[in-house]
């Protein structure tokens, strides 16, 4: 690993373990006994301290082409700037490695102890811990991570994304929940909360071709499901479709095949109450010109065609289906036809009978008078 800032540290490591100030410009250290590194020991013969290393080949240390700076058993390295910087600045295109002599990006970390936490940021408040877990690891199957505790680690803290001012966009929650937008999810797994009332402001999920999406947002007239991109929607439970909406504006239930209908159901409906709307009605049978077809005609009509007059066959029915309003009002004309057929019915019977009164009354009166012609 090419550590170049160890260079600056040079003078002031010397200065710092020798009884002398020493002003020189080079110092050239003799070669190692198997002549491939050079090092300058800070310590005694029998306890060695740190060192400055120039190696020059070998790959026990670095990549075989480095200056190192190390220390011996268990001391720790530290770098202490007053107030100044802490500056790694390569020449031209070096990394930074720790944990690796082979860094291939701006600052790569190893943590190759079994351990699934490969960096971790603190402030008084609180620390982020990076991990990468895999079968080698404590943890493997969290996959790659990133968690949020308090300072000593001793509890989990909620996680939070920013990507501009104010709150976190994204908030990740110690119960899992998840919020976009807002502060807390709440109970729910998933809250989100638009920057607009409009369409476009809410949940999008796109097909893999990006040419279709369905789009989910609460708008100033009520939560609005939309399929875009010419898309239909299906609402499916148990892995089936159960209803269907075209983008055309036809609905299926049970069934895609909707026709010319705006509603098309497989199975039966059932219901308190149906309206159905019409525009028009049978009170015309009423009318004074109505003209109401003769019994004898109608008889003649049914013994020919096996049903009632404007009334369609069962042929018809089967192959295509009834209008619900338009049959009522159909058989309501029938009834208000035959309720004129009983009242034709009823003057007829009135008359006959007033008619068998009189005669009774004549019959009457001509026994008296064959009574009385008898008794003579």
């Amino acid at each position: 690993m090419k550590v170049l800032f160890y260079s600056i540290l040079l003078a002031c490591s010397i200065s710092s373990v020798i009884a002398q100030q020493v002003d020189v410009q080079y110092l050239n250290p003799k070669h190692y006994s198997t002549g491939v590194y050079k090092f300058i020991r800070i310590g005694t013969s029998s306890d060695y301290g740190a060192g400055l290393m120039l190696n020059e080949s070998s790959a026990d240390y670095g990549d075989g082409n480095d200056f190192s700076l190390f220390t011996y058993n268990d001391r720790d390295l530290t770098i202490k700037t007053g107030l100044g910087n802490f500056i790694v600045f390569p020449s031209s295109g070096g990394n930074m490695g720790v944990g690796m002599t082979n860094p291939i990006s701006k600052l790569d970390v190893l943590e190759n102890s079994g351990s699934d936490v490969v960096a971790r940021f603190r402030t008084g408040e609180g620390r982020i811990s990076i991990g990468a877990a895999g079968p080698s690891t404590a943890n493997y199957t969290y996959g790659n991570y990133i968690s949020s505790h308090n300072f000593d680690g001793t509890s989990y803290k909620d996680l939070g994304l920013k990507t501009a001012a104010g709150l976190p966009q994204f908030v990740f929650t110690t119960s899992g929940n998840m919020a976009v937008g807002i502060s807390s999810p709440g109970t729910y797994r998933l809250a989100i909360k638009q920057s607009s009332s409009n369409s476009g402001y809410g949940l999008r999920i796109l097909n893999a071709a990006q040419n279709r999406s369905a789009q989910l947002w609460v708008g100033t007239g009520g939560a609005v499901l939309d399929a875009e991109g010419g898309a239909n929607l299906h609402l499916r439970t148990a892995g089936i479709d159960r209803i269907y909406i075209k983008n055309n504006g036809q609905i299926g239930m049970g069934t895609s095949a909707t026709g010319s209908h705006k509603l098309a159901v497989e199975g039966s409906i059932g219901a308190r109450e149906i309206k159905v709307e019409s525009s028009g009605w049978s009170d015309f049978v009423f009318e004074k010109d109505y003209k109401l077809r003769p019994l004898e005609e109608l008889e003649s009509y049914v013994s020919e065609h096996q049903h009632l007059p404007e009334i369609p066959s069962e042929a018809e029915v089967t192959a295509h289906g009834i209008n619900l309003g338009e049959m009522n009002a159909k058989l309501l004309q029938k009834i208000e036809e035959l309720t004129l057929y009983l009242i034709e019915q009823n003057k007829e019977i009135r008359a006959h009978h007033e008619q068998n009164k009189s005669l009774e009354m004549r019959i009457k009166e001509l026994e008296k008078q064959v009574s009385q012609i008898g008794s003579h």
